[in-house]
């Protein structure tokens, strides 16, 4: 015959073994998630951003030489901005490129004219960010410069 004792240590033992093998299991799926999440909340943080300083240069493009506007633009991580011409030729991209990742926006900008200075390594913070078309000589076939600046406000 079983005594009561012994009957509460073994379910005590069922109990912990069913809790080690759920935990064995769960924790690293768990971790596995957030990892996962963070990765994504990082990108979509930064297509946001890129689509900001973007946003900026077709609007200061759009509005012709001579033209400036400004933005706060918070930057998550250290990234690296570059231009390409888009599939077809006519237009740029940016390719925003970070910890493994890149993303790819497209400009209005034709993909001969204006030169666009201010691309680069971009270290994380909130930056006060500037895009100006400085008009070029027309007679010459230059057709100007969408000068892009980056003034640090804070860091994140």
């Amino acid at each position: 015959m079983v005594t009561r004792g012994q009957s509460s240590v073994e379910l005590l033992l069922i109990v912990a073994t069913i809790l080690a093998v759920l935990s064995a299991v769960t924790v690293p799926l768990f971790t596995q998630s957030k990892e996962k999440s963070e990765e994504l909340n990082l990108i979509s943080e930064v297509r946001v951003s890129g689509q900001q300083i973007v946003s900026l240069i077709d609007h200061v493009f759009a509005s012709g030489p001579n033209n400036k506007r400004g933005a706060l633009v918070k930057i998550p991580c250290q990234i690296s901005i570059s231009q390409t011409d888009s599939d077809n030729d006519l237009k740029r991209e940016m390719k925003i490129a970070f910890e493994g990742n890149e993303i790819t926006i497209e400009t209005i900008l034709p993909s001969d004219c204006p030169t666009l200075s201010g691309l680069g390594q971009i270290s994380p913070g909130v930056y006060l960010v500037t895009v100006e078309y400085i008009p070029g000589d027309c007679g010459s076939g230059n057709l100007g410069e969408i000068s892009i600046t980056w003034e640090k406000v804070r860091d994140v």
